[in-house]
C-alpha cells in the first residue's frame, strides 16, 4: 500500500507528463498498443483454445466464477506464447534477411529534370538503384550472427517484452484470484 507521500509525489509526477497534446499525437498514441497485436482488444484468439485451456486450468469441477478467472488466465498465457512465437519470427527475419524492415531504394539527390533523365535511364537500361544488401554487414560466424541479429532486433523485442510482461500479470493475477476462489470453497 502506497503511503500519502508516495501518493502525492505520484500526483505531482503525472502533472508533468501529461501525455500527447495535440490530435495528430493523440492520434498517434492512440494506435501503440495495436502496432504489434497484442492489447487486450485487438486479440483474436480462437474461443474454442481458450475454453479448452481454461477448463484444464480451473478443473473439472469449477464454478462459473472460477471460470472466468481461468479464462482470464487462459488468454493471457496464449497471448504470451503468440509473443514468443513474433520475437522468434522476428529474430529469424534479421537473422536471414539482414535487417528487420526492407531499405527503401536509393534515389540520388539531384534537381528535377537530371533525376528524370536519371530514372528514364534506369528503365531503359533495366538497372534500378537498389537498396544496400544488410546481409553483407552479417557476421560470417553462425554464433556471432545470431547475436548481431539479436541486436538488430532488440528495439522491437523491448516493445514485445512489454507486452510480455502486461500479459504475465494479466495471467498470475487471474490466477491468484482463481487459487483464492478454490480455497473459499
Amino acid at each position: 500500500m502506497a503511503t500519502e507521500r508516495q501518493l502525492e509525489a505520484n500526483r505531482r509526477n503525472a502533472l508533468r507528463s501529461p501525455g500527447p497534446r495535440t490530435v495528430k499525437g493523440k492520434r498517434r498514441a492512440s494506435g501503440n498498443s495495436y502496432r504489434h497485436g497484442f492489447s487486450r482488444s485487438a486479440q483474436g484468439f480462437d474461443l474454442g483454445a481458450i475454453e479448452r485451456l481454461a477448463r484444464k486450468i480451473a478443473g473439472p469441477k469449477a464454478d462459473s466464477v472460477q471460470l472466468d478467472w481461468a479464462r482470464s488466465a487462459a488468454e493471457a498465457e496464449l497471448t504470451l506464447r503468440q509473443i514468443e512465437e513474433t520475437k522468434s519470427s522476428l529474430i529469424n527475419r534479421v537473422l536471414t534477411f539482414g535487417e528487420f524492415q526492407a531499405g527503401e531504394p536509393a534515389v540520388p539527390n539531384m534537381p528535377t529534370r537530371q533525376l528524370w533523365n536519371y530514372l528514364q535511364l534506369c528503365l531503359s537500361t533495366q538497372t534500378f538503384p537498389r537498396p544496400s544488401d544488410a546481409t553483407k554487414t552479417m557476421p560470417p560466424h553462425s554464433s556471432d550472427r545470431a547475436a548481431e541479429s539479436i541486436r538488430r532486433a532488440l528495439p522491437a523485442l523491448v516493445k514485445l517484452e512489454n507486452y510480455a510482461r502486461l500479459a504475465a500479470g494479466r495471467r498470475d493475477a487471474a490466477i491468484r484470484r482463481l487459487l483464492a476462489e478454490d480455497m473459499c470453497d
